[in-house]
């Protein structure tokens, strides 16, 4: 569930004292301002950090809506409800017509504002959800979706194939770039829990200090911080999967908790006495040698051990090089369509070329080697652009020369697909960075770096 935050623009302290005080103890986050610039920035640049927002139309540094009006250019579907002392009809006509969502007049009816922002707030977890299926719906794969045709894959997948279905832990082992998430994809949608949520963690990337939170959950007061209930990775599978992507990476504190899930099936949300009984499957992912690091002392012997009931290994590219050829089409035609080029060719000269790679990073490495030559090819055949710690000391081209010509080429183009990105979703941030699969805060360094005013 989303925090209730909202953001309130009214240069009347004692009005913003006051509404702080109510919504607080409805459980909202409030953050309140009384200069319409200091606003609009906060709206540019932590647009999805707030549920709603509230904008008085009558404050002294510039008309409400006016500020209105540039708030929804900087984020055409912010949840904006706006506030008037002056029960004037004509200017909330104006205003909803403008694109806020509610208004309400002053003196407020805070009963009236607290439903109000509830609906908003349902909204919001509603079109959350939404957005949450249809990217994973678009994530869903099975096993003929994996690319490869050699004898090395083939086995996985038969391996897969026979413990989908089981609910026994699977550990899978592989170099980084190798493909462990998707297999982990493709293992539960073609099992018999497809149906159910697919959850994904990466546990690399959570902060030592809230991880147990984002596993487990937590209840409102439990810790600083802690403004509402919270549900956690756990409990959100219900009886799908949940794959934790690096798990090596886990804090001895946390392998120990993580262990009692396992063998006992439940855990309890942080601040809370209420056990959950935990129904989903669990599958993991390692790109280190976890037996190692239990003889090191660095993982636990027990923990290893319930993990390590299905083990499955991916081999690295290096070892199903005969695959290269295949994958080299897929990610060509992918990225052919992401930049709107057609008719580019493949010729045995860039698969002679691409072959000789050592590809340390496997397949993601390849992928972006092929995206990278499909951005700077501008004839009907792809041309053969490596990074530069490929560059052929024979090869003619000045590296130097090369690398400005890289450069400039490719700022153009992420340029312009940006502009195009930002356009197909009229200026919605976290709509262009959902569709191209990066983060809003990518997004955000793009404008600034290409000087881009959306």
């Amino acid at each position: 569930m989303p925090v209730k935050t909202i953001l309130i623009l009214d240069d009347d302290k004692n009005f913003n004292r006051i509404t702080s005080s109510n919504l607080r103890k409805s459980g909202w986050d409030v953050v309140t301002t009384e200069n319409s610039q200091d606003f609009l920035s906060r709206l540019k640049e932590k647009e999805d950090e707030y549920t709603a927002f509230l904008l008085d139309l009558h404050i002294n540094d510039e008309y409400g809506l006016d500020v209105l009006k540039k708030a929804l250019k900087i984020h055409p579907d912010a949840p904006i409800m706006i506030c008037t002392a002056f029960a004037s009809i004509e200017t909330a006509v104006e205003a909803m017509k403008l694109g806020a969502l509610d208004y309400i007049t002053k003196p407020v009816n805070y009963e009236e504002m607290i439903l109000k922002l509830e609906k908003i707030y349902r909204q919001r977890i509603q079109t959350e959800e939404k957005i949450s299926l249809e990217k994973n719906y678009r994530l869903r794969m099975g096993f003929n979706d994996l690319i490869g045709s050699g004898l090395e894959m083939r086995k996985v997948i038969e391996l897969c194939k026979t413990g989908m279905n089981s609910d026994s832990t699977i550990l899978i082992y592989g170099e980084t770039g190798t493909g462990k998430e998707l297999i982990s994809r493709a293992i539960h949608y073609e099992s018999n829990r497809a149906s159910h949520p697919f959850v994904l963690v990466n546990c690399a990337g959570l902060q030592e200090n809230l991880m147990e939170s984002e596993l487990f959950g937590h209840v409102k007061g439990s810790f600083t911080g802690a403004i509402a209930n919270k549900t956690g990775k756990f409990e959100l599978a219900g009886n799908g999967s949940i794959f934790l992507d690096e798990i090596g990476e886990l804090s001895f504190d946390m392998q120990k908790k993580f262990l009692r899930v396992l063998q006992e099936n439940e855990f309890e949300p942080v601040g809370s006495s209420k056990v959950i009984k935990n129904n989903c499957r669990v599958i993991a992912a390692t790109n280190r040698d976890l037996k190692q690091m239990v003889e090191k002392g660095k993982f636990r012997e027990d923990l290893y051990y319930r993990l390590n009931v299905f083990p499955v290994h991916i081999p690295s590219l290096r070892e199903r090089k005969g695959d290269i050829p295949l994958l080299v089409q897929y990610f060509a035609g992918k990225s052919c369509e992401k930049y709107s080029k057609t008719g580019l060719k493949i010729s045995k000269s860039f698969y002679n070329k691409i072959s000789t790679l050592e590809f340390k990073g496997n397949v993601r490495e390849l992928e972006h080697l092929v995206e990278r030559c499909v951005i700077l090819s501008n004839g009907q055949e792809l041309e053969f652009y490596p990074s530069n710690m490929y560059l052929d000391p024979n090869d003619s081209v000045n590296a130097e020369d090369y690398n400005l010509k890289y450069y400039d080429y490719i700022g153009k183009c992420e340029k312009n697909y940006i502009i195009r990105l930002l356009e197909k979703f009229n200026g919605n941030k976290i709509r262009a960075a959902e569709f191209a699969g990066i983060t809003r805060k990518t997004i955000y360094q793009k404008l600034h770096d290409f000087h881009i005013q959306f």
